[in-house]
């Protein structure tokens, strides 16, 4: 199994490269700058069907500013999820049935896709309440997500428009 991780540990800032100034070799304590990283200029990023992947990490330290759609669709085994992208507009993670932890801050995001997903209610309210123009989100076929929950989700997400869902009121 893999991860899909654009972040880096603790331990890993002092691997980072570094660089000196001039007038830092005449002074006795040395100052070492890391090297600012680059932009990625991913904008599509397809994964539909990957087994492997378990989880995904992007934080806003990978400074993927141009990617504005992440389909994950189809990865059976993927079970985490935790995406700071700010100008990610479009996320599908259907049919990911064994995913339980999603976590978003993508105030740009504007269409999530959760259908057939094992998630929980309550973590699908707390990841759509961290995206301020969410309009569709679809649950259908979500077995952890009852139709109380879709008033609780419009109350977590104000901008919601349009919420898919298999289950109707009893």
């Amino acid at each position: 199994m893999h991860d899909l991780n654009w972040g880096f540990s603790s331990d890993q800032l002092s691997e980072l490269p570094t660089v000196c100034r001039s007038s830092d070799f005449l002074s006795q304590d040395k100052v070492s700058l890391p090297i600012e990283k680059p932009n990625r200029l991913l904008q599509i990023l397809n994964c539909v069907g990957c087994p492997n992947v378990k989880k995904v990490l992007i934080p806003s330290a990978a400074r993927c500013f141009h990617l504005s759609s992440l389909n994950l669709s189809l990865s059976a085994n993927l079970g985490e999820v935790d995406i700071a992208c700010y100008n990610l507009c479009f996320l599908n993670l259907s049919n990911c049935c064994s995913l339980e932890i999603l976590k978003l801050e993508c105030p740009r995001l504007t269409s999530l896709f959760l259908q057939s997903c094992n998630i929980g209610e309550e973590t699908v309210e707390v990841a759509v309440s961290h995206c301020n123009v969410l309009e569709t989100l679809d649950v259908r076929f979500c077995p952890k997500i009852c139709p109380v929950s879709m008033s609780r989700l419009r109350a977590a997400c104000p901008s919601l428009k349009r919420i898919f869902s298999s289950l109707s009121p009893p």
